[in-house]
């Protein structure tokens, strides 16, 4: 896989998942909801947003710690967890909830990027 997805800048977990089948908007309406639905099972905690983080990253769910940010780019989804800098409890809630949310969602891992700023993923497990 060599596809350069936005991962928005201080993330504290980053996984990647293939979203090249998807060819309707209403497969990736529902790609949002689903996952928007199992984080929420995950984290009771989240809260439904609709903001832009950057230009490419869109927030998806947030609490009071942190702002889960979904982008894509060419068929490859990056769903990050970006700790709140108003939160003195961000970074460690975070890094106590990054392994369990890896393991659910990560369909591939960042082995690299090249000078001109192409990336390289493999497949995780």
């Amino acid at each position: 896989m060599g596809r350069s997805v936005s991962v928005p800048y201080g993330a504290v977990a980053v996984v990647y998942q293939d979203v090249s089948y998807m060819e309707e908007s209403f497969e990736w309406d529902d790609y949002v909801e689903d996952l928007t639905y199992r984080l929420k099972e995950m984290y009771p905690s989240l809260v439904e947003s609709s903001r832009w983080f950057e230009r490419e990253e869109r927030v998806i769910l947030e609490n009071n710690h942190a702002l889960f940010v979904l982008s894509e780019y060419c068929g490859l989804a990056s769903l990050s967890i970006v700790p709140l800098e108003e939160s003195n409890l961000a970074e460690y809630w975070c890094e106590q909830v990054a392994p369990k949310f890896e393991k659910e969602f990560g369909q591939y891992r960042k082995v690299g990027t090249f000078s001109n700023g192409e990336a390289v993923y493999e497949k995780v497990g």
